[in-house]
């Protein structure tokens, strides 16, 4: 799972390439593991700066994956600008995050 996590990371100024469900659902629950723990130790001294910065950090590599993912499933990358339409759009992005996908790649060795 920290393999996909590393690899969105790696991966991050990439826009053009695609990323299937594995790639993007894997980055997603690392990230969400990774501020659970963060969230914790925060609590325990009393500031949010790191997971002010750990959200930063976050962004581009969750932006890149997002754009990668819906190009997998074979939608507009555009179609990322419609979470700003309150709870219409993110429910809509993680119905299209999920679907299979529809472009063909080369067999992974």
């Amino acid at each position: 799972m920290f393999d996909y996590f590393l690899d969105g990371i790696k991966n991050c100024i990439n826009f053009s390439g695609l990323a299937n469900r594995p790639q993007f659902w894997y980055f997603q629950l690392a990230s969400v593991i990774i501020g659970i723990v963060v969230g914790i130790f925060e609590f325990s001294i009393g500031t949010e700066v790191v997971s002010d910065v750990l959200s930063l950090l976050l962004l581009l590599p969750g932006l890149s994956l997002g754009v990668r993912r819906l190009r997998d499933a074979d939608f507009s990358p555009w179609l990322l600008l419609i979470v700003f339409i309150p709870l219409f759009g993110i429910i809509t992005l993680i119905v299209l995050w999920c679907m299979p996908s529809k472009l063909s790649r080369p067999a992974q060795i």
